[in-house]
């Protein structure tokens, strides 16, 4: 009996051992994933549909451009009229936010500048460095940090039927923070 038991101990564990660690092991990874909290997002969003609801909100977005385009980062991120960046940035891909900021580039850019700003920001001095390019420099910003944003949020309330900005928010935040959560339980 002895010489048995020591057979099971060099050869491992038995089949139904490892059956029974592997259920368990299952067992905890369904549970893992029904924990995973559901993110509503935009990312599987064709870019076509997307750039097609520009029109849509043509008028708004010009009158937040024209209302603050000429105020400061700072300014942005305390208005509470305006969605920044961190906000909701997420909610899209890079790919479908580049595609929408040259939506934004061609719009509200004149031609003629269309494209120099890419250059500019890739020198540290420029002979031509005049105002009107300075503005444009401040403008792309508040084409990434606040125009593009607002975009996003108008699109995310739209699909999934949101009647206020707020309960849009409150529900990004708190999937946010649900994730979170998911992962420091990983940890």
């Amino acid at each position: 009996m002895a010489d048995k038991r020591k057979q099971e101990n060099l050869a491992g564990p038995s089949k139904t051992k490892i059956h029974k660690a592997k259920k368990t092991t299952n067992n905890d990874q369904a549970e893992k994933e029904q924990e995973k909290p559901k993110v509503l997002d935009c990312t599987d969003m064709p870019e076509s549909e997307i750039l097609a609801t520009f029109a849509g909100y043509r008028q708004e977005l010009h009158e937040i451009f024209l209302k603050h385009k000429d105020q400061l980062e700072e300014q942005w991120m305390v208005n509470k009229e305006l969605v920044y960046y961190t906000d909701v940035a997420h909610l899209f891909n890079e790919d479908q936010k580049m595609a929408m900021m040259q939506v934004l580039e061609n719009e509200f850019v004149p031609i003629e500048l269309n494209g120099k700003v890419m250059v500019l920001l890739g020198k540290k001095t420029c002979s031509k460095l005049n105002l009107t390019y300075v503005s444009i420099l401040q403008y792309t910003e508040f084409f990434t940090s606040t125009l593009l944003m607002e975009w996003i949020i108008r699109i995310f309330m739209k699909r999934y039927k949101f009647t206020t900005r707020q309960d849009a928010l409150k529900l990004i935040k708190k999937q946010e923070n649900e994730v979170l959560e998911y992962i420091a339980r990983d940890w």
